[in-house]
Parts: structure tokens; C-alpha cells; sequence
């Protein structure tokens, strides 16, 4: 089992979660050409793909999932709310792409030797969720854009192999930024995105002997740095004495492909 960050950020989002011959796409949020770009820079062809999985119906992780689902024949998954919410200029999904299934939050979707389990989050969205994947004894669990940390959310990240975590802004740059105090109360919100010290604290609360890989996502261009997220986290993990291995996912490149089946 492995995956791969194809990007991570406001500008569009995107990763790679391979089991045996299954590949699962999460996200689509860059335009077709780019997507399939990345896919084949991560060394493989976007008409291998099995499926399409999407977190939430915002643009910056659907942009392009109607034309590739088109274009390759994909089954595009994802709770009733995000299939059927427009956002902006782009139509719900399901006018988009007659390959639509819905996958309820808690629902459990196995293809191959590939396990899939998305999870409600706490999101201004219609119905945003996270996703557990298993296989091959591993668990690797992707939780972002969730402005808070629930109980499910902990319970979820419990006993991950690896887990894809938020690290979107650092608050003291938020509040010097040049947003408007409606936006920076939106990002800081419950229903926004998870800052620096709350991506760390969640990592305190969840850490275990067994999780070998932690990727830090959806960083904010303009309200944080790679630095300040990596470094707060990290700090955590000293405190911990944890060998976890501590990634950050970039918008601008995609990451490298990380295997849990090797070690």
C-alpha cells in the first residue's frame, strides 16, 4: 500500500492511494491537463485509474473531477451532499459526469484489497468528509479542511499507519494578514481550517508507536510557510520521542510516493 500527494493547498488538491492494482484518485482539484500532469510525473497513466473519491464539492478539490471522470470512464464517489452542491461556476457533479455513486459517511466501499471509509469532518461544506484506507494491514487516514478536531476525527486517526493532517495557517499571521475579519474568522472557525498548534495538538492526542508516516497538508501560501508547519509539529513529536517520519505536501509539486509495505 502507498500513496503520493499530487498537490496541497488553496489552489487545488490532489493525491494517489495505491493498493495491488487498485489506484484511487482523491481529489481533482487542479484543471485535466495538470491533474493528468502530476499523475503521470507520479509514474503512471490517469486511464489506469480505478476511481475517483472527493472530500467536498469546493472547487479547489472538484475542479476538474466531471471532465476526468468523461474522459477516462471514472466512478466518482462521494457523499449525496458533494455530488449534488454546485460551487461557483462548476456544476454539482452529478450534472457533470453520468458516473456518479454515492458513499455516505461510515459506509465502507471495498475494491480489490483496497478498504475505503469516509468520515463526517467539520467543514463549511455540504456534506466534507476524510477517508480511512486499508490494506495489507496498514491504515492510512486523510483528514483535512476541518476546522476543528471532533471526537470522530480523533477516533479515526487512532492507530493510522500513516495519516495526510491540515497544518493551514499559523494564527499570528493570519491575524496580521491582509484578509478581511470575515474571511480570517471563517479559517480560524469551526467549520474552517486547522492552524499549526491544532494539527500539532491533534498529533499529541493520537500519536502511537505504529504511526511510521505523517504528511502536513493544505498549508496556506499567504497565512503560513512549510517552516512554521513542519516545525511545529515536529516539536511535538520530539516532546514525544516519536520516529515518525514528518513530510510537508506542496501546492506546486507533487511529493513523493510514500509505500507502507517496505521496512
Amino acid at each position: 500500500m502507498r500513496f503520493i500527494s499530487l498537490a496541497s493547498g488553496s489552489k487545488g488538491n490532489g493525491y494517489l492511494v495505491q493498493a495491488g492494482d487498485v489506484t484511487a484518485l482523491v481529489d481533482a482539484g487542479l484543471s485535466g491537463r495538470e491533474m493528468e500532469r502530476r499523475i503521470q510525473q507520479a509514474g503512471l497513466l490517469a486511464s489506469r485509474i480505478n476511481l475517483l473519491l472527493l472530500t467536498h464539492e469546493h472547487s479547489d478539490h472538484l475542479n476538474s473531477a466531471g471532465l476526468l471522470s468523461r474522459r477516462f470512464k471514472l466512478p466518482v464517489y462521494g457523499t449525496a451532499g458533494t455530488l449534488s452542491t454546485p460551487c461557483g461556476r462548476l456544476k454539482p457533479v452529478r450534472e457533470a459526469t453520468e458516473r456518479v455513486e454515492e458513499l455516505p459517511a461510515g459506509e465502507t466501499l471495498t475494491i480489490g484489497p483496497l478498504s475505503i471509509t469516509p468520515f463526517s469532518i467539520s467543514h463549511d461544506a455540504a456534506d466534507p468528509v476524510g477517508f480511512v484506507f486499508a490494506a495489507n494491514g496498514h491504515r492510512v487516514v486523510l483528514a483535512a479542511d476541518l476546522g476543528c478536531v471532533t471526537r470522530l476525527v480523533a477516533q479515526r486517526l487512532a492507530g493510522a499507519s500513516a495519516v495526510i493532517l491540515e497544518s493551514n495557517h499559523c494564527p499570528e499571521m493570519l491575524r496580521h494578514s491582509h484578509y478581511p475579519l470575515w474571511l480570517q474568522r471563517r479559517i480560524a472557525g469551526r467549520f474552517g481550517h486547522l492552524s499549526n498548534a491544532d494539527a500539532a495538538g491533534l498529533v499529541r492526542d493520537v500519536h502511537h508507536v505504529g504511526l511510521r508516516y505523517l504528511l502536513l497538508a493544505h498549508l496556506s501560501e499567504n497565512n503560513n510557510t512549510p517552516r512554521l508547519a513542519y516545525e511545529a509539529t515536529r516539536a511535538t513529536l520530539e516532546e514525544l520521542g516519536a520516529t515518525t517520519d514528518l513530510r510537508v505536501a506542496r501546492q506546486g509539486q507533487i511529493g513523493a510516493w510514500i509505500d507502507l509495505d517496505e521496512g
